[in-house]
C-alpha cells in the first residue's frame, strides 16, 4: 500500500476514533469501551448533537482573515498598509502523496 494511503487511512481512523469517546452525547463511554459505545441520534438529542458537530464562532475565525484573489490586488493592498505580502504557492498533492 502506499505510503498516501496508510497515511489517509490512519487519518480517518483517529477521526473516527476521536468522535464517539469525546462526545457528550455518547453514553457512559466509561465502563464501555469505545468500539461498542451506543450512539444514538434521535428526536430528543438532535439539537444537542448539531451543536456539537457544528464549528463555533472561534474555529471560524480564519475565514475572517482579508485575502487577495490575485498577486497583484495582494501587492497593492501590502503596499497601502506598508505590511509584508506571504505569497504561498505549492505544486502537487495537498497531502504530500506525489
Amino acid at each position: 500500500m502506499r505510503r498516501c494511503n496508510r497515511f489517509i487511512w490512519h487519518m480517518l481512523g483517529l477521526l473516527i476514533a476521536g468522535l464517539l469517546p469525546s462526545s457528550p452525547l455518547a453514553g457512559e463511554t466509561s465502563e464501555v469501551p469505545p468500539a461498542k459505545a451506543k450512539v444514538e441520534l434521535n428526536y430528543q438529542n438532535y439539537a444537542d448533537w448539531r451543536k456539537h458537530i457544528l464549528p463555533d464562532t472561534g474555529e471560524l475565525a480564519w475565514q475572517q482573515i482579508p485575502r487577495a484573489t490575485t498577486f497583484k490586488d495582494g501587492i497593492a493592498v501590502a503596499d497601502a498598509a506598508r505590511k509584508p505580502l506571504l505569497l504561498w504557492t505549492m505544486n502537487g498533492h495537498p497531502l504530500g502523496c506525489t
